[in-house]
């Protein structure tokens, strides 16, 4: 069953997903406060973002994906280390 934020809170949508077999997962950066096209989320509140997925969820299968920001490379590497700590 597919299932996404689509707009709404992102923890709300994280433990919508904890029961799933399996979860695609688009890292993406435009939800940055500091892109210029995305801009609800604090550099601090993406980090907490990505340690949900990697931590709260199981078998996610997961790809690094755009934004405009001069912070994108930042969020990136955050979104790796996450990941590698996490050994998913």
């Amino acid at each position: 069953k597919g299932r996404g934020c689509q707009g709404g809170h992102p923890g709300r949508a994280i433990m919508d997903m904890k029961d799933c077999d399996v979860v695609i997962y688009q890292a993406g950066t435009d939800p940055c406060r500091r892109d210029p096209l995305g801009g609800q989320l604090s550099l601090v509140q993406l980090g907490e973002r990505e340690s949900r997925v990697f931590n709260d969820l199981k078998n996610v299968a997961w790809n690094l994906a755009g934004g405009y920001s001069e912070f994108t490379d930042r969020i990136h590497l955050t979104t790796l280390n996450t990941a590698y700590r996490s050994n998913k």
